[in-house]
């Protein structure tokens, strides 16, 4: 039997409220293109971690990601307590983004390690109700429901199955991809930790002015894993090829371990100089040598 996410909403709520921070506006995103976060150029996102419990990292693989070689892997510790904490990359570049001007969410998900409750990497979105620049409520979407069985809080609201004939959904050591989008949400105020769900659509026509806003903690697009002990504890998963889209201007990001700088002229020749990307990802061999001789 799958086990849901046990989630102390109350916890996140005290965590993620202890100041507030009113974004107005959407900081200016790279549009229509993939931007490469690794450990030494986060482009925005930020780690929160819990030390001895909790884990970001870029990692090479596992399998054959996506997008580039890499993804960043999410772990938490087997120990009791572990699975209350959690493991996620945060965004604040989309605080003041109306949900409805959303149109592309998607990202795709590896797990190594179910932990105890068979659970994926999820998102989570922090949600101004009323536009005031303060947290109303919290938005959940969770691979484990995509299956199209669960209920939903509003009668015809229809959650599409993602699951491929799997009803568990996740599975291990196989890259999955999901489409937040048009998928199922639970709502920190409307559902139970759980289904019932609701899509973005019906959600938007419930709060027409429901906006992403950021905490003191961090930004209000979250990539999590953890928040709910049973649940999660030694749970290892990974996450590459997040896509965000607001008014039709998209932007991925593909999350790779540091590879690099080069240290010596060599290593640019023969097309050496393409897989780097730290301190940046070249042009061309030329720039590559450039960056060893010069250190620019």
């Amino acid at each position: 039997m799958r086990i849901r996410t046990s989630l102390s909403v109350a916890a996140i709520t005290l965590i993620a409220m202890l100041a507030l921070i009113p974004i107005s506006s959407v900081i200016a995103q790279v549009c229509g293109s993939t931007v490469v976060v690794t450990p030494a150029s986060l482009n925005g996102w930020t780690i929160s971690e819990v030390p001895t419990q909790t884990d970001v990292d870029f990692v090479n693989g596992p399998g054959t990601p996506p997008l580039g070689t890499g993804s960043a892997q999410l772990s938490i510790a087997s120990t009791p307590g572990a699975g209350d904490q959690a493991a996620q990359l945060r965004n604040p570049n989309y605080a003041g983004t109306k949900l409805s001007d959303l149109t592309a969410l998607s990202y795709s998900t590896y797990v190594q390690s179910f932990g105890s409750g068979g659970q994926a990497p999820y998102i989570l979105l922090n949600i101004d109700l009323d536009n005031n620049g303060t947290i109303d409520d919290f938005l959940f979407f969770e691979p484990v429901y995509q299956n199209g069985t669960y209920s939903t809080i509003f009668g015809g609201d229809t959650v599409p199955d993602q699951c491929a004939g799997n009803p568990a959904c996740v599975s291990l050591n196989t890259w999955q991809t999901w489409n937040a989008l048009i998928g199922g949400w639970w709502s920190a105020n409307e559902s139970a930790g759980g289904p019932p769900l609701i899509t973005l659509d019906k959600y938007i026509e419930e709060h027409p002015d429901a906006t992403i806003v950021n905490s003191a903690s961090g930004g209000g697009v979250r990539i999590v894993a953890g928040f709910g002990e049973g649940a999660w504890n030694g749970f290892i998963g990974n996450v590459d090829a997040f896509t965000i889209g607001v008014s039709a201007c998209n932007t991925t990001y593909n999350f790779e371990p540091q590879i690099g700088p080069p240290t010596d002229a060599n290593q640019c020749k023969n097309n050496g100089w393409k897989t780097y990307n730290t301190p940046r990802a070249f042009k061309n061999q030329g720039d590559c040598i450039q960056y060893v001789n010069t250190g620019k």
